[in-house]
This record gives structure tokens, sequence and C-alpha cells, in this order.
């Protein structure tokens, strides 16, 4: 039996409505979150500001997550042209968990799943790891594949709710350009029907059923307009 309250931040039962909301809560340009922890695979901790020279690319996700999914080829035809950029990855609890791979009981076990991403999905970046609690996740929001873009110092440039890769990379040419102003236009992609399906198998197919269950509700706020930011 799931007994996990549905809106636990570590939910166990996937339902829309955390996710299905107008407003934007995420972080501004000029927050710092340069001294919040994360993990890295070997369970050693750091910070934001230790992990690059310059601008880093944070994006969210997990291997349960339809979105971030998506996104890994394209993302990484954006950091291959851009070098000097940092991209990472941050890994939160489970977009969509199930009886295959459910909410996280542990960080060993987040880790597990972190691990997986590699041979599971081709992702190339370095993989973070969030708390249980999602303390870093909760800062960005809580989106299922948000990208956040950081200077050195852990300070935010700007903040996307849906990672368009071609959103980030057009931010990250008007900063490499000196602009102050920056902005772009994100364009929603969802996933297509293979890359979906395989992302919700990871969790099983009551992470599938939850979904279904909740795709109405999504869909609809996707109509409206879904997010502001």
């Amino acid at each position: 039996m799931r007994t996990t309250p549905a809106d636990a931040y570590n939910y166990d039962i996937f339902e829309p409505a955390p996710y299905v909301r107008s407003d934007c809560t995420g972080p501004t340009p000029g927050t710092s979150l340069a001294r919040i922890e994360v993990e890295r695979l070997d369970g050693t901790v750091t910070t934001l500001d230790a992990l690059a020279d310059g601008v880093m690319v944070l994006e969210t996700g997990s291997t349960t997550c339809p979105l971030y999914r998506r996104n890994i080829p394209k993302m990484r035809a954006v950091a291959e042209r851009r070098p000097e950029v940092t991209f990472v990855l941050l890994y939160t609890r489970e977009a969509h968990p199930g009886e295959r791979r459910g909410a996280h009981v542990d960080m060993p076990d987040k880790r597990l799943a972190a691990a997986s991403l590699p041979d599971a999905a081709g992702e190339w970046r370095e993989i973070l790891i969030d708390d249980l609690d999602g303390t870093l996740h909760r800062r960005l929001e809580g989106a299922p594949d948000s990208a956040t873009i950081l200077d050195a110092s852990g300070t935010v440039l700007a903040y996307i709710h849906d990672a368009d890769p071609a959103a980030v990379a057009e931010l990250l040419d008007q900063i490499r350009a000196g602009e102050r102003d920056i902005g772009a236009r994100v364009r929603f992609r969802p996933p297509t029907p293979r890359v979906a399906f395989a992302a919700l198998l990871t969790g099983g197919w009551q992470a599938v059923r939850d979904f279904a269950r909740g795709l109405p509700a999504l869909a609809a706020w996707r109509l409206r307009g879904g997010s502001t930011c």
C-alpha cells in the first residue's frame, strides 16, 4: 500500500496539482544559490559556487521525467557549441514514481537512481543530487525540467520553467555578448511517445496509470498557456 501524502515533496503518487499553476516562483536574476549543498555520485558534498569557473547551466530532471529526457540530445548540442559553459544536471525527486522506481527512501537509493541515467537515458553531464527534502529543487520552484543559468559565484543570471534548449542557447549568446536585459522566447515541446513511455515505464505501470489519470489536467493547463516563466 502506498501511503505517502500526494502533497509531500518526495511523493510516491503523481498528481498534477503541484505542477498546474500559472504563477512563477522560480529564482529571479541576482538570487544567490551559491552555498546550497548537493551531492556528487560518489557521495561527496559540494556547492554550486565550487563547480564552475564561469557560466553554468543547471537543468533539473529524474530518470522518470519525460520532459527532461526529451531534452538530452538537444541540450548536448547546445553544450558542444559552447565549451566555455559548464552544463550540469540536478537529480530531483522522481517525477513519475511507481512500483519499479518509487519515491527515494534514502540518499543511497537516490544516488543509485541518479547513477542509472547515463545507461538508461544517455546522460552526459556531471550529475548532482539534491537532498531528500529537495532543498535546491524547491528554490527552483520544484519544476520537473527547469533550466537555471548561473555565474561563477552561484548567482542566478536567468531561469526558465521549461528547459527549452533553443531558449537556453539564446540566453547564453546574450550573456556572452554582454547584454544586461536578457530574455528568450520559451517554446514548449512535448516529448515523443517513445521517450515519454520509456521514462514512465522506468517508474513502472503504476507511473503510466498515474500519468494517464493526470494528463487531462496537464493538457488543459498547457492549452491555457502553462507557466508564466
